[in-house]
């Protein structure tokens, strides 16, 4: 007995359902059943476990596309948003005392357009860092100031006066914490899992 496929003999997609096959010594046969319990018995338990496991595969990527485009969305908009951190630097700045630097935190956070909330756990973070102290420096790692840069210097991108401005400081880490954890919550958080951040 010799069988056709009708689905190789035309150029265009056919559906399961119009696909026959044709024997020379009978009528054309569906190739599937007419209703899908008829088409499901024949189907292995292997067969039904790759369609799983291509299901799983594929929300996999659809939920890492998901993701790539939030970041890509974050991106977006922290590049089009106004560089209000530098700006918000005074030029004569107030502070040197942890309680004048927790104040000068506490505005500069509002002014960069995150709420009260968010400065709480901003102030959470930079306590268990550096107490608000302009000057603190960790001896082993050699991380500094209020928001614990490390190395020190990259605060030199918001300032030459980095080392002794807590407003310098502050505009960093904040422009730091925008950059890599979205907001102070989420940097709190993260240094509350992994003793750092």
């Amino acid at each position: 007995m010799v069988a056709v496929c009708a689905a190789t003999l035309s150029p265009e997609p056919v559906p399961d359902e119009q696909i026959v096959i044709a024997a020379l010594d009978g009528p054309p046969v569906p190739r599937f059943g007419a209703d899908r319990g008829s088409r499901d018995a024949g189907r292995s338990d292997l067969t039904r476990e790759a369609e799983a496991a291509a299901a799983d595969v594929i929300a996999d990527a659809a939920r890492a596309a998901e993701q790539q485009r939030m970041r890509e969305q974050a991106a977006t908009k922290a590049a089009n948003a106004p560089s209000t951190t530098v700006a918000a630097v005074p030029v004569d700045p107030p502070g040197g005392t942890p309680a004048q630097n927790r104040e000068l935190g506490r505005s500069m956070t509002l002014d960069f357009g995150w709420g009260g909330g968010e400065f709480d756990c901003l102030d959470n973070l930079w306590v268990s860092e550096s107490n608000w102290l302009t000057t603190a420096e960790n001896p082993s790692s050699g991380a500094y100031g209020i928001p614990q840069s490390l190395p020190a210097d990259k605060m030199a991108s918001a300032g030459d006066d980095w080392a002794t401005n807590p407003a310098t400081q502050i505009a960093w880490g904040l422009d730091y914490i925008d950059d890599v954890y979205g907001t102070p919550c989420s940097a709190w958080s993260f240094k509350q899992s992994n003793n750092w951040y």
